[in-house]
């Protein structure tokens, strides 16, 4: 069998096109270094440098990778961008605030159920803020189809750093875990491309006994849509309704509203982001919240957070002021 390397060696050389630029057989010596090589992409280069390159392979290398949008990536709706399971990404912003000036402080929060607590405060109105948010993918591709399965969680702190007179305590933290599935889609849309639909279901408390505990649990649809630079997402929902004796927050939706809006632009590590939530009934209450990062150095990024309305958190979801944050944000929406 020692004979058939070099019968092979002499059909590649023979068979060898012309009009690869390599007019003269070549070296059996250069083919078996080739063939030394170890590296699968080494060793074809060798080959193609010595019989010349198949046609169009050229081409294939000279072609840009694909370029991957911001929904494809958070969503890992593009190929080339599905990191596996029980891999914890990013959710919404990870971000701290050491300094979050409020207009005005909810000084005695309360609700229809829920009478205000005498011990409560007294509160600064400068804190330190800060988001912690998570994501994992639990089923890749559930029943045969191209719908992932996903499992979320956000928490969300208000800490009295700089208030010496309640021993710099915690005023509030929210804890949202979810559950959503993500449904690639394709269509157009007004001038925009529609990416996948998520579908939900979301709970939020704030840990608290009464009278401040505040919980309330929705599902929900989100259609996320782009255009190059931008990204659109609009998720309605509905809450899943308590019996009046257990509700600690009966009108929350009065309030903190029932969809929201969420436009998202980013270039050049610069972001931009408009989150726009409204009752749609009730006086049209609701928020809106401006969300800018941008480079500082390294790996850091500075972050500026205005936010306006009701529901800035849960203890406040019926309390309407308009708050300033400024400091770092470590995982961004893109």
């Amino acid at each position: 069998m020692r004979f058939m390397p070099l019968a092979a060696t002499l059909t590649l050389a023979a068979a060898s096109p012309a009009d690869a630029g390599h007019d003269a057989v070549a070296d059996p010596n250069e083919i078996w270094a080739c063939r030394a090589i170890e590296s699968p992409l080494e060793r074809v280069g060798c080959y193609d440098q010595l019989f010349g390159e198949p046609q169009g392979a050229a081409t294939a290398r000279t072609m840009p990778p694909t370029e991957h949008t911001n929904l494809g990536v958070r969503w890992e709706l593009d190929p080339g961008t599905d990191r596996g399971l029980w891999l914890p990404r990013g959710h919404w912003r990870t971000y701290i605030l050491p300094a979050r000036w409020t207009n005005d402080v909810n000084s005695a929060p309360a609700s229809p159920t829920q009478a205000a607590d005498p011990d409560y405060g007294p509160v600064d109105n400068l804190e330190f803020k800060f988001q912690l948010s998570l994501k994992l993918k639990a089923v890749d591709d559930m029943f045969g189809s191209n719908a992932d399965l996903w499992v979320g969680y956000t928490q969300q702190s208000h800490w009295q750093l700089y208030n010496t007179r309640i021993s710099r305590s915690f005023r509030e933290t929210n804890y949202e875990p979810e559950v959503f599935t993500t449904v690639p889609v394709s269509f157009p849309f007004f001038g925009l491309q529609g990416r996948m639909v998520n579908f939900g279901l979301v709970h939020q408390s704030n840990g608290q006994a009464d009278p401040g505990s505040r919980s309330w649990n929705r599902v929900y649809a989100q259609i996320g849509l782009e255009r190059g630079p931008f990204s659109l997402l609009v998720r309605p929902w509905i809450r899943i309704d308590e019996a009046r004796q257990d509700d600690n927050n009966p009108d929350i939706t009065s309030y903190i509203g029932r969809g929201d809006i969420l436009g998202i632009w980013s270039k050049e590590d610069q972001t931009v982001s408009l989150k726009l939530r409204n009752s749609f009934k009730d006086e049209w209450r609701g928020a809106g919240q401006l969300d800018y990062s941008f480079p500082i150095g390294g790996n850091l990024k500075g972050y500026v957070q205005v936010f306006s309305g009701y529901g800035e958190s849960l203890i406040d979801y019926n309390h309407k002021q308009t708050t300033v944050g400024l400091g770092l944000v470590l995982v961004d929406l893109r």
